[in-house]
């Protein structure tokens, strides 16, 4: 096969040491992994860079591609290749794409992350508005209305040299080599500074971190950086950022005398870096009297103290997170007068598993009227007024409320004691001891679901935890041992992947223990699995299994949610709230106890939005219009929206999608709304299609005749057409 000589421009910004590259779908450009990307190489200084960068690709052969711009780090080994971080790359539906026929081609891309409009025809265009779009402070730009509702954002741009209206998208990177730590300072238990000196009782306290390295040799300093592109090491990074009810900001820098605790407030230290076990931290500590108004220009209020916390400390620890306890030290005379807690996680890339760049969906929402998602599948069925009919997170009662109509279902995943993800809700469950004789009465205990490998839980006689408080235990086992094998409990996560039909989407909810703010834990677990460790097997159980299915990941736990989000760059993540309520008790993280400083967070991290429990949504609508207008998706969960005169008003108000028990006592078995858009797609793509009445496009699966239609259809050009359209879902 002939060859053509392609070179691609684009125009862009860069910061220090940080280069763009291209990836995309062929081994010239990387097949899709960032760590085999072509370098550009910087061209022409105008009022932006030019990079530049030619490549041999084949003739007549289609060619997708996408630009991101980041670092190329020196090896690990000597002969190992360059470490790749991705600090930002295009994320639009449909990458870019070129089918070369000439010799040499010189492909002007024009400005990064910016897609001309007239590239793509009008349904193209209608996917790219699906992007939830941010300017750099992560502030959503220009509204757009659909189905009588602000429900999507996005952000149009003019090119400057082709004048062609553009659609900027472009995301943050996850991360592949390096390591995140996390510090936080909050009161969501106790005030996290306490000094025991009587002068500062009273004090109202700032706070400010300085990072520094250990010293070791540097062989390099005098090395000539001849241009950006040669590898660099990577500099440390830090970003300080603030979360209230109100507000939430991102700084790269703090002021001299750092920022005021308040117990409103979540303070957040962000630090990148390659070394996680070489850096040393400094909080310094001023001093404030409560009694004047403070303000950011003030005087710098007194130095108090100062506490030092080695990264190797967390290290050593061996845990992804969890909270120190540092000592606070006076200047002069050195001598310890106070101590601060001081709150961490750390963030690891996936192990055993690389992401790569041919789509991502973590900001993407196409709009849509409300979807209708099956909680655990057809319905609670241990808890609820009104149980479900089927066992509850079963494959049975998943693929009951897909054939009626969800267009999502909503299920709980987390680990056995042999690591496998498994689907049950639960943190605990019941088991019955065994009867001497048959006269005794059944006496249960409750046992930790995570103390019992799969193997033992798919042998397990089930009773939930609530079968403690009844007298006849007895009943309380369900009789599973004639039942088939989709209605038995706890499946595990890729079974269910398998054996539900790709149509319809999973809401998967990650499960892990939270402590209420009287200080009970869920299940009285107050440990669990390393959470690095708990979440790469189960992301990596999705990315390889789940194929073109929809995927939203949720959580309860933030810091979960934070996790998904920066570990993975495919799928979306929604983060789970009960806001105020009269139902649940409060939880003991700060970020959790209300929605405004839910949507706050859910900003901060970037994540595609919330899911908020209907009480608190019913009671305070105007939460749902602040949402949307701050780029949020929003879905809404609880007993309340299973009375259809509540799904309603959320309907009305706004929300994105409505998790509910039996749907199959709101819809007949019908296809579901994938299913249909589906179908009208293939209905305009082949004419004997345009009078069918078929509920779904499943009945093309084989060679068979169309229910309304006695023609033949070929299965290869329809499966090739499905799946061109999924890739615009």
């Amino acid at each position: 096969m002939t060859s053509c000589q392609v070179t691609f421009e684009v125009k862009g910004s860069s910061a220090a040491g940080e280069v763009f590259a291209i990836c995309g779908s062929c081994s010239a450009l990387g097949n899709w992994n960032p760590q085999a990307a072509v370098v550009l190489q910087p061209g022409d200084v105008t009022l932006e860079k030019t990079w530049k960068a030619t490549v041999e690709l084949p003739r007549g052969v289609p060619v997708q591609y996408r630009y991101f711009k980041g670092y190329f780090l020196e090896p690990r080994t000597i002969d190992g290749p360059c470490e790749v971080i991705v600090h930002t790359w295009e994320t639009h539906l449909q990458p870019r794409s070129i089918t070369p026929l000439e010799n040499e081609i010189t492909v002007d891309d024009g400005h990064f992350g910016i897609c001309n409009l007239h590239c793509f025809t009008g349904a193209d265009c209608d996917e790219l508005i699906g992007h939830l779009c941010l300017n750099r402070n992560r502030e959503p730009l220009i509204a757009y209305e659909t189905s009588g509702f602000l429900s999507v954002l996005f952000h149009r741009l003019r090119d400057p040299k082709t004048r062609e209206d553009g659609i900027e998208t472009v995301d943050a990177g996850w991360l592949t080599c390096q390591t995140e730590i996390r510090l936080r300072l909050h009161y969501s238990e106790k005030p996290p500074v306490l000094i025991s000196k009587k002068k500062f009782k009273t004090s109202r306290f700032r706070v400010k971190l300085t990072l520094e390295g250990l010293e070791k040799d540097d062989d390099e300093e005098g090395q000539e950086k001849t241009s950006p592109t040669v590898p660099q090491k990577m500099a440390n990074t830090v970003e300080f950022s603030l979360i209230s009810d109100d507000d939430y900001k991102c700084r790269h820098s703090q002021p001299d005398c750092g920022y005021a605790l308040q117990p409103d407030r979540w303070i957040e230290y962000t630090i990148q870096t390659m070394e996680p076990d070489n850096l040393e931290l400094i909080f310094d500590f001023f001093e404030e009297d409560l009694g004047e108004k403070v303000v950011q220009d003030d005087v710098l209020p007194g130095h108090v103290g100062s506490a030092c916390l080695l990264s190797s400390t967390i290290a050593e620890l061996g845990k992804s997170a969890g909270i120190l306890t540092l000592a606070i030290m006076s200047r002069n005379p050195r001598k310890t007068i106070g101590k601060v807690r001081v709150d961490y996680i750390i963030i690891k890339p996936i192990q055993g598993y690389t992401c790569d760049m041919q789509a991502s969906y973590a900001k993407y929402w196409k709009p849509r009227t409300t979807l209708d998602v099956g909680h655990r599948g057809a319905g609670n069925s241990t808890t609820t007024a009104k149980l479900a009919k089927v066992q509850e997170n079963t494959i049975a009662s998943l693929k009951s409320a897909a054939s009626h109509g969800a267009a999502y279902v909503e299920f709980d995943v987390h680990l056995s004691k042999d690591h496998v993800p498994i689907v049950y809700h639960d943190l605990t469950c019941c088991m019955a001891m065994k009867k001497k004789l048959d006269t005794e009465p059944l006496e249960l205990f409750e046992i930790a679901v995570k103390e019992l490998t799969f193997d033992q839980l798919q042998l397990l006689k089930l009773a939930h935890v609530t079968a403690l408080k009844v007298k006849d235990h007895n009943a309380s086992f369900k009789e599973e041992e004639n039942s088939a094998c989709e209605t038995q409990p706890f499946p595990s996560l890729q079974r269910v992947l398998e054996s539900v039909s790709k149509d319809v989407g999973f809401n998967i909810e990650i499960k892990w223990i939270s402590q209420q703010r009287d200080g009970q834990w869920d299940g009285n677990l107050s440990t669990y699995f390393d959470m690095n460790l708990f979440l790469d097997i189960i992301l990596k159980t999705v990315l390889m299994n789940a194929g073109g299915r929809r995927i939203v990941f949720s959580s309860f736990h933030a810091d979960i949610c934070t996790m998904i989000r920066h570990k993975q760059n495919k799928y979306p993540v929604l983060f789970l709230t009960q806001g105020e309520s009269k139902l649940y008790p409060e939880l003991m993280d700060l970020r959790s106890r209300t929605t405004p400083i839910a949507i706050n967070f859910a900003q901060f991290e970037n994540l595609l939005g919330i899911n908020v429990h209907s009480e608190d949504l019913l009671r305070n609508p105007a939460f749902i219009k602040r949402a949307i207008s701050k780029g949020l998706v929003i879905f809404s969960w609880g007993d309340d929206a299973n009375d259809p005169d509540n799904r309603k008003k959320l309907r009305e108000y706004g929300v994105h999608g409505l998790i509910y028990d039996r749907i199959y006592d709101s819809n007949p078995e019908q296809p579901n709304i994938f299913q249909v858009e589906q179908l009208e797609r293939l209905k305009k793509e082949l004419p004997e299609l345009k009078s069918c009445v078929c509920p779904s496009v499943s009945h093309f699966k084989s060679i068979a005749p169309c229910k309304c239609h006695h023609s033949y259809l070929e299965e290869k050009a329809v499966d090739n057409l499905k799946s061109v359209q999924m890739q615009k879902d």
